[in-house]
């Protein structure tokens, strides 16, 4: 039988140092109304696929919850069985989390927007409206415009001339933008939290006239759509560079020192997990 923990119980594990993981076992659309802050989504029905990348130490306390009902015992009793030996189930679910006024959110990426807007805040990231940069489009010929998405929302839509550079891959540009500092550089994505990261990397690697896009469309300008060649994750990288045009840019290979790196490494392991802390040696 799993372990039961009152909603002051975890609300001292969340502040503590100590290790833990809390998962929210609800469906996605049910934790983006209402979620414990700083909670993780894992549906009761994704467990089997997720918990071993998630939690790959079975030692750590997990807690689980729902809305009160059945599925936070259901997802107690398969971590259970894979292995995880410290499981505990939120006393009352979510309902008796809000009736002790314990904080909630609501959203989807909470936390790494909050980062975000942290960012933004404290290193004062320069930002362009999208009407100053449909202006940039029509009269400055240096301009260079990064769509920090990934190649696959990349391949629905696109602003004219964007050029693919998803997430961690953006700072491999940094010395060849260094070489053209007369050149503007703007970076977007589809909301504004990729892209105030992707400006405060760059701002950090000594660039000087790069700014974040705000997150609308301008009137009046209509979304490209890459090619279809474009729009595979294996070629919108670099197949759609060529075709674009980038004003003689190449990016590096891997022309990032380990200064550098560790300049921007805290700052893009927040915004893409698939980007590591870890140096090159």
């Amino acid at each position: 039988m799993p372990n039961q923990i009152s909603c002051r119980g975890l609300a001292a594990l969340m502040a503590s140092e100590s290790l833990h993981a809390v998962f929210d076992v609800r469906e996605r659309g049910e934790f983006n109304m209402g979620q414990i802050s700083n909670a993780t989504s894992l549906p009761r029905r994704q467990i089997e696929f997720r918990i071993a990348e998630l939690v790959p130490n079975r030692r750590i306390p997990i807690v689980v919850y729902d809305e009160g009902g059945g599925r936070a015992a259901l997802a107690a009793n398969s971590l259970a069985e894979f292995g995880y030996a410290n499981v505990s189930i939120l006393d009352g679910g979510l309902p008796e989390w809000r009736k002790e006024e314990l904080p909630t959110v609501s959203g989807v990426n909470v936390p790494s927007k909050a980062f975000g807007e942290k960012v933004h805040h404290e290193r004062t990231i320069p930002e362009i409206s999208p009407e100053e940069l449909k202006s940039l489009q029509e009269r400055v010929a240096d301009l260079m415009i990064f769509d920090v998405r990934t190649p696959e929302e990349y391949g629905r839509f696109c602003i004219p001339g964007g050029v693919n550079v998803p997430g961690g891959d953006l700072i491999l540009w940094a010395e060849a933008l260094k070489r053209k500092p007369e050149t503007t550089v703007v970076v977007n994505c589809a909301g504004r939290t990729r892209s105030i990261i992707g400006t405060a990397a760059l701002l950090r690697l000594g660039l000087n006239n790069v700014r974040a896009l705000w997150n609308r469309r301008p009137r009046g300008l209509r979304p490209a759509h890459p090619t279809r060649a474009a729009s595979t994750p294996e070629r919108s990288r670099c197949g759609s560079l060529r075709r674009r045009g980038c004003h003689g840019f190449q990016p590096a290979s891997f022309s990032i020192t380990r200064q550098e790196m560790r300049l921007v490494s805290p700052i893009l392991s927040m915004c893409d997990p698939k980007v590591s802390t870890r140096t090159a040696t």
